[in-house]
């Protein structure tokens, strides 16, 4: 607090404003002089009046009434210099005190004149200006303390968007094997596509030409059983023709029968039946060459018989082979369909396994660029962060510099 003593006088004078201090002097003199003239002149009015009453003023009481003035006015204005200058002073002592930082200081005294005022503003800034220091040290340690804070969690979150991006790239190399596998896949897809087609197109061929064969072999199948048809009948006109043969050959051996007795009773007949016996001997002959001849058509005809019965039999045998193998045939044009469907199928799976491998390959590649775009965020990230870090870096130098300017502050406030 103020080490200046307030008397009576200053007290009196501290609630006088200023300018009504610096004229108060002059005022008092002037008074002063006009109260001199009013008796001057009152007393030059009693005397123009004839009045008896001896009322001049003698020189001794102008001059005291003088002295009494300037000793008024000198009081006055050693008052008044005694009221202005140690205030002037204190005030000057205590803002240099401040200057130096010890703002414990205060002036220490209001009024309504000017120094009360310049006293009670600067007494009000004072402690107004302690209460900000006040809370300018505390804001600065809560941001100390939040720039403690900032710099873990910079650290943290620097470290964390370093391991995403570590992470990221870790993640683009393995979509880019990935994607090179399913390119060589796809390729792989493509070939065993075109293969799978060849073989569609071959099963097709094959099962084309297993439907002409089991139309082949249906009509084999019906050729064989017309030729055992034919077979049949051969076997049956052989038959007959043996049959034929047979009374052929009966009626040849009586012809020769026949003939043999025309010989005897021609012979007995003597020169009349010598030309019956050259009949009987033509017919003879007729009728051996008849046997003869039937003897060969009969070895013909067995022979033709048993040819016929081994072509039937052989026909017998091709008819059940051609049954079964029109049945394999039918089964097999069956599985053969079966093999198409299940084929076509797998065909179209392929298709759909080659199209998912595109389909695939191209989001992988949407993958790898939407993963370079989160990389670059990454890396902004991580600038942003490194900016970050230098920002707390700065703030902390900033609050460290004002903290060193502010503890003295501090301590005189709070000493």
């Amino acid at each position: 607090m103020s080490d200046i003593e307030i008397g009576w006088r200053d007290r009196l004078f501290m609630n006088i404003s200023m300018p009504i201090k610096m004229l108060l002097p002059g005022i008092v003199g002037c008074l002063g002089i006009a109260l001199l003239c009013l008796s001057n002149l009152y007393a030059l009015g009693v005397l123009s009046t004839g009045d008896s009453v001896q009322l001049s003023l003698s020189p001794l009481v102008i001059i005291v009434f003088s002295v009494v003035i300037i000793g008024l006015i000198m009081f006055l204005s050693t008052g008044i210099s005694r009221n202005i200058l140690p205030l002037l002073k204190h005030i000057i002592d205590t803002m240099q005190q401040v200057q130096r930082g010890q703002l414990d200081h205060r002036i220490g005294f209001s009024g309504q004149d000017e120094f009360g005022q310049i006293g009670s503003a600067v007494d009000s800034t004072l402690n107004k200006l302690v209460s900000l220091i006040n809370d300018v040290d505390g804001s600065v340690e809560q941001l100390q303390r939040c720039t403690h804070h900032i710099e873990s969690s910079s650290s943290e979150l620097d470290t964390l968007f370093k391991t995403q991006v570590n992470q990221l790239a870790d993640t683009t190399s393995d979509i880019n094997n990935i994607q090179v596998a399913i390119s060589r896949g796809e390729q792989e897809a493509q070939r065993s596509l075109d293969a799978s087609q060849s073989i569609s197109n071959q099963f097709l061929a094959i099962q084309e030409n297993n439907q002409q064969l089991t139309k082949d072999v249906e009509q084999l199948r019906l050729e064989m059983a017309e030729a055992n048809q034919s077979s049949n009948v051969l076997t049956e006109v052989s038959m007959k023709v043996r049959d034929v043969l047979h009374v052929i050959t009966s009626i040849s051996e009586q012809t020769n029968l026949l003939a043999l007795n025309a010989a005897i009773e021609a012979a007995r007949a003597g020169e009349a039946g010598r030309g019956f016996a050259v009949v009987a001997g033509e017919v003879r002959t007729l009728s051996e060459n008849t046997q003869n001849a039937v003897s060969e058509i009969q070895t013909m005809t067995k022979q033709l018989i048993d040819t016929a019965s081994a072509l039937v039999s052989a026909i017998a045998k091709s008819e059940t082979s051609v049954s079964e193998i029109s049945q394999v045939t039918t089964r097999s044009t069956v599985s053969f369909d079966d093999i198409t469907v299940a084929y076509n199928q797998l065909l179209a799976l392929n298709e759909q396994i080659c199209n998912d491998s595109v389909e695939t390959l191209h989001l992988c590649e949407q993958s790898i660029e939407n993963l370079k775009v989160v990389n670059e965020l990454a890396l902004d990230c991580t600038k942003s962060t490194d900016n970050v870090v230098r920002a707390k870096n700065e703030l902390v130098m900033i609050s460290d510099s004002l903290d060193a300017s502010l503890e003295p502050l501090a301590k005189q406030s709070n000493g």
